[in-house]
């Protein structure tokens, strides 16, 4: 059932605007019975009276004080139905009277990270603290300004030398995200409160998400009554927000990774600097990666290259844990990726997060990676929600060889292309940071990037891409037979390699080797002493 709100606004009403959209798209499950405020000619009734909403302007200079306002203000949102009252840039502090009208049914959206800077001037007094980062809080409203139990979250970097108008243009948006947010959580049924605690139940099925289900509360996901625990998360910024000042984050110098790298920063890059990717299934190659790259996948592809199978379906989840688990050991910069292998996310979103969970926890993997689009959509969503960044695969995807039938060029022709689009951005709502591009037209590659806000990294997929992923095996010229078109040889270690077997078993077998100078001597009067 939808959930009856009314809301309050007393400027131009873009978060109000934000509710109404989501509800006219069916993504946000709330039925605005009024739109009030309290300054005549405010722009919030104009965006009322457009989308055929109830409103009412109540002049709070009509009345003697705050409490008889407040009585006039609670009567017409109990005229109207509302059960709950929606704070949305509402420049008044409401009395006790007010709040006892509607116990706990109260929410309001701030933009600072709570509970620091509260008040009317939270966000310019952020920016002038110097604080590093901000953002928005949405929370219960208490008597105590901005001081009610926290919902949701988000954050962005504050840029030292910004305008201040600048920084709440970037948080904005990210208002308009996690405020729906909140109220399709209410609206499902699923916040409690016990103290200052907010915890989330776990849906009892698909649920609807106003932006995807990247926005994560700091709440509990559990559903067991008090073993319900909260725990910490975070929502992936937009586009608009990626750039951090040299104060916050410094860029990495051009071919060097200067800094630790996360699904966070991953995504930020999109559109700052092209990425660099790499397989690597041991210590010591990643050791020698460590400098140089952004990000480092344990492949499934490691069943072909290491373990001599003929493709990756036979390579299991154990094996993927040691092999990321040696890998994370060589590994102090890169984000470190691992596949899901095979059937081991297919059959259910527990499943998928079960698995997720393993690699991470005993592979050490900073973030994991699956095969699919829209149909894995659900899997996407849960591991996300269990705060493991989750890297998405399109166009030619290994797992699927023998329903592609073959190791095929995917998205040519008008449907094959729109299906391949269709899924980057099912993807992308799902909460994916990345999403590699393989085999695909470099055309249609070149849309796809231009049509997600996350980074696309491409093998086989064209220059568009937002950065390349190639086997190291495969660029070093280490693999025999056929050489897919878009590999480069950066050097002949096969050949090289080759010849350094051949002369190594040569000189052995001549008596060449080993020389003198690749011996260990002892005293000779100790070695007479042996007989």
């Amino acid at each position: 059932m939808a959930l009856k709100i009314a809301i309050l606004a007393s400027g131009s009403g873009t978060n109000a605007q934000s509710m109404i959209d989501k509800a006219a798209q069916g993504v946000l499950d709330i039925d605005i019975r009024l739109i009030a405020g309290n300054r005549p000619g405010a722009k919030v009734f104009e965006r009322a009276e457009k989308a055929g909403i109830p409103h009412v302007c109540i002049d709070h200079k009509a009345f003697a004080d705050r409490e008889s306002f407040d009585r006039e203000m609670v009567a017409a949102i109990k005229a109207s139905g509302a059960e709950y009252v929606v704070l949305a840039g509402y420049m008044r502090l409401l009395t006790s009277t007010f709040l006892q009208a509607f116990p706990g049914r109260v929410i309001n959206i701030h933009p600072a990270i709570l509970p620091s800077f509260p008040g009317a001037h939270g966000g310019p007094d952020a920016q002038a603290y110097g604080v590093k980062i901000t953002g928005c809080t949405v929370h219960f409203v208490e008597e105590l300004v901005d001081s009610g139990p926290v919902i949701i979250q988000a954050a962005v970097p504050a840029n030292a030398g910004e305008e201040l108008d600048d920084l709440m243009n970037r948080i904005h948006p990210l208002e308009h995200r996690i405020y729906p947010q909140a109220l399709q959580w209410l609206a499902e049924g699923r916040l409690r409160v016990e103290g200052r605690q907010v915890f989330l139940a776990p849906a009892d099925r698909k649920t609807v998400t106003p932006d995807g289900p990247r926005l994560l509360a700091i709440l509990s996901i559990s559903g067991r009554g008090k073993d319900m625990r909260p725990f910490p998360a975070f929502s992936f910024p937009t586009r608009a927000t990626a750039r951090f000042s040299r104060a916050v984050m410094p860029r990495p110098q051009q071919g060097s990774t200067a800094m630790k790298q996360t699904a966070v920063t991953f995504r930020q890059a999109k559109g700052q600097r092209k990425l660099a990717m790499l397989t690597a299934y041991d210590a010591t190659v990643a050791r020698l990666m460590d400098d140089h790259v952004d990000a480092v996948l344990v492949g499934d592809s490691l069943g072909m290259v290491m373990l001599g199978q003929p493709d990756t379906l036979s390579v299991t989840m154990d094996q993927m844990i040691h092999h990321s688990a040696a890998v994370s050991r060589g590994l102090t910069k890169p984000l470190l990726v691992c596949d899901m292998p095979f059937m081991s996310y297919h059959l259910s979103p527990q499943q998928a997060c079960a698995n997720a969970g393993r690699l991470v926890q005993e592979g050490r993997a900073q973030a994991v990676k699956l095969e699919g689009g829209r149909h894995f959509c659900p899997q996407v969503e849960a591991i996300v929600q269990a705060s493991i960044p989750v890297m998405g695969h399109l166009g030619l995807t290994p797992q699927s060889l023998h329903s592609m039938g073959g190791y095929k060029v995917q998205g040519r022709g008008r449907e094959a292309a729109q299906a391949l689009l269709d899924d980057a951005r099912a993807l992308e709502q799902a909460g994916v940071f990345a999403i590699v591009l393989e085999c695909v037209p470099a055309p249609l590659a070149a849309l796809v990037s231009r049509s997600v806000s996350v980074p696309t990294i491409g093998i086989g997929a064209g220059p568009d891409c937002d950065g390349q992923v190639l086997v190291w095996q495969d660029m070093l010229g280490m693999v025999d037979g056929l050489s897919p078109k878009f590999v480069k040889h950066y050097a002949e270690l096969g050949a090289a390699m080759r010849q350094a077997f051949q002369t190594y078993a040569d000189e052995v077998r001549a008596g060449s080797f080993p020389a003198t100078e690749h011996t260990y001597g002892m005293d000779e009067k100790d070695l007479e002493k042996l007989y």
